[in-house]
């Protein structure tokens, strides 16, 4: 448990780490002032819509089980 936390400590923080094409850019005019968010208020709006998301109960079943049932049908015709 312990390394999966030491895991995802890393991955986060190389999520917050700017992209590769951001750091070696020589054009200082074409860079991004700032990744992520505009403000503080839009970064809690998309943190709460996305729990609202995780919250949703998900779809049952497949529909590959639908369609070999139908294959089955028409197979026996």
């Amino acid at each position: 448990m312990e390394n999966t936390r030491e895991l995802l400590a890393a991955k986060q923080s190389r999520a917050r780490q700017p992209p590769p094409w951001q750091e070696h850019d020589t054009n200082q005019h074409a860079k991004a002032p700032k990744s992520g968010f505009e403000s503080g208020s839009a970064r809690d709006r998309a943190v709460e819509l996305h729990q609202d998301e995780m919250r949703l109960q998900a779809n049952e079943g497949n529909i590959s089980d639908s369609d070999r049932h139908q294959q089955g049908r028409r197979d026996s015709r």
